[in-house]
């Protein structure tokens, strides 16, 4: 049954019985369907079966041996480089400290390596 939004807020309850003895009760406004009051047993068979966000995720593909011990490897060179320890690694001099009293001198957004 399709419904205009005003008669479906003010009967509510109606609608919520109609959905659960005769299924799906479309709501309109402007005479343009804008929403479907479903039953808690429709809705939970719509719902039967598909995956959830986690399982999208944790379902993807794997990584194989070579990336995941690049992954791992960044983290920790991550986790390992401080600001007083970049000796002998790339670093990337961020734009939002040039500029500021906390700059180097002639601090200039760049990316630099230890031998420039």
């Amino acid at each position: 049954m399709e419904w205009q939004l005003q008669d479906a807020k003010n009967q509510f309850s109606k609608v919520v019985q109609k959905a659960r003895q005769e299924g799906p009760q479309m709501v309109t406004v402007r005479g343009e369907r804008t929403a479907v009051v479903l039953s808690a047993r429709d809705y939970d068979a719509l719902r039967a079966g598909r995956p959830t966000l986690v399982d999208d995720l944790l379902g993807g593909p794997a990584w194989d041996d070579e990336f995941a011990d690049a992954v791992g490897g960044a983290r920790r060179l991550q986790a390992a480089t401080s600001p007083s320890d970049v000796s002998g690694r790339h670093h990337i001099v961020s734009e939002a400290r040039c500029g500021t009293p906390q700059a180097s001198p002639g601090c200039a957004p760049s990316i630099r390596s230890p031998s420039t």
